[in-house]
């Protein structure tokens, strides 16, 4: 363990207080003084061995958590990046993707999709936000032939950068942008910020309805007026999913959910930011 500056002065210290307390039972009782001395000496030493075993064991503690934390780390890394071999592996991107993580979806989020979406090949896919998520999705059109995804997205400038992105990458006839700044929307008598669905015709059932957003910052719970705005919209086997599963808003969000929708089951996944896969019964 190392020895810092303030060890060195709490054993300096010990000792001149010993030194006084010595002088001092000298003074007061004579040659009793040397058993004073070693009485003292004895508890002060106890009190210094057990502040460095207290001290050791906590550094002991701090090192375990930081291996811990470093080995949940890497592996979390690892799996990151098998993600991405397995999602650039099946879609073969024509040109580099943005950057995922972060503010974007993770790439274990991103692989989800794709198994869903190469799995039970939805015709027509609503998500909640775009962005990287919006390629993924698009590509795996692409993919399997067929279907459509139409992305809402709250703020203009992200709406402009996805679909130069769609442009980019040549995916214009599976992928759409809406631009649909966030408005009020009455769920239950109580006011919510919402996409403004008024610009768009949702005029084909949703197969599949991915929600990465409103923001959290947009209100508490942002992303609950999904399902009760977009239910009536849902065929009768739709699939949902969510990001951020591990957040607490997004875990309250589905809590009221179910207790809303019966015949709707959920399904929590451990991802890096959490999610929850929900699935609409017939």
């Amino acid at each position: 363990m190392e020895i810092k500056k303030i060890d060195i002065l709490v054993v300096l210290a010990a000792f001149a207080f010993l030194t006084a307390v010595s002088l001092i039972a000298l003074w007061l009782v004579g040659n009793n003084a040397i058993i004073v001395t070693m009485i003292l000496s004895t508890v002060l030493v106890l009190l210094i061995v057990f502040e460095t075993y207290r001290r050791s064991g906590r550094v002991r503690d701090e090192q375990t958590s930081l291996l811990h934390f470093a080995h949940r780390e890497n592996e979390c890394y690892y799996r990151q990046t098998e993600a991405l071999f397995s999602i650039f592996t099946v879609l073969k991107p024509l040109i580099p993707f943005p950057d995922t993580r972060g503010w974007a979806a993770s790439p274990d989020f991103l692989k989800k999709l794709v198994e869903l979406i190469l799995g039970e090949k939805p015709e027509y896919i609503l998500e909640a936000s775009s962005g990287v998520s919006t390629l993924v999705i698009a590509y795996c059109l692409k993919h399997i032939g067929s279907g459509r995804v139409l992305s809402l997205e709250h703020d203009q400038h992200y709406a402009q950068i996805t679909e130069d992105l769609i442009s980019s990458h040549g995916l214009g006839d599976y992928a759409k942008v809406v631009y649909a700044p966030l408005k009020d929307a009455e769920i239950n008598g109580k006011m919510w910020l919402w996409y403004d669905l008024s610009l768009t015709d949702i005029d084909t059932p949703i197969d599949l309805l991915v929600i990465d957003g409103p923001p959290e910052k947009t209100q508490r719970l942002a992303r609950f007026p999904a399902l009760p705005l977009l239910y009536k919209n849902l065929n009768g086997e739709s699939t949902i999913i969510m990001d951020d599963g591990n957040r607490e808003d997004e875990t309250e969000i589905v809590k009221l959910w179910q207790g809303e929708y019966h015949d709707v089951d959920c399904e929590y996944l451990e991802f890096e930011k959490g999610a929850f896969l929900l699935r609409k019964k017939k």
